[in-house]
């Protein structure tokens, strides 16, 4: 995930506002408690399945809800400290599970602005919260773009 302010990533220590490396306050990366592997690890484990992430997040059962509930919590939460802090024009979320489930972006977005239900004024200026365009190898060719 990246935040934009004033049409730029913002530039965190030698990422582009990379969220995932945020800490959670137990000595854990937002990345290792939210990811796709992180996801797929707890799965199998409360499912006793040893099935893929994407076949596990395709079963109509109440613990793969409740996991994605706490992905939305998760960040959610930490995008929302984010826009307290620094209210950025955009934020960025990529990654596996994002790409292929939209309709996560949407609730995490409808979590944040829940968040400034009390401040009307604030919410008017909400960044918005979109998913990556482009996938895969890109981190990679925009760190060769920076070094040309």
């Amino acid at each position: 995930s990246t935040l934009v302010h004033a049409y730029a990533a913002v530039n965190g220590q030698g990422m582009a506002g990379e969220i995932g490396f945020s800490t959670l306050g137990y000595g854990r990366q937002l990345e290792q408690d939210v990811s796709g592997p992180a996801l797929e690890r707890k799965l199998q484990q409360r499912l006793l399945d040893e099935q893929s992430l994407p076949q596990l997040l395709v079963q109509a059962r109440p613990e793969v809800e409740m996991e994605l509930a706490y992905v939305v919590e998760r960040l959610g939460q930490l995008i929302t400290e984010y826009t307290y802090l620094l209210h950025p024009h955009c934020i960025v979320i990529g990654g596996g599970v994002m790409n292929a489930h939209h309709e996560l972006i949407e609730r995490i977005e409808q979590y944040v602005v829940q968040q400034f239900h009390h401040l009307p004024l604030y919410k008017q200026q909400l960044p918005t919260i979109e998913g990556a365009i482009h996938k895969g190898d890109t981190g990679v060719k925009g760190a060769l773009m920076l070094l040309l």
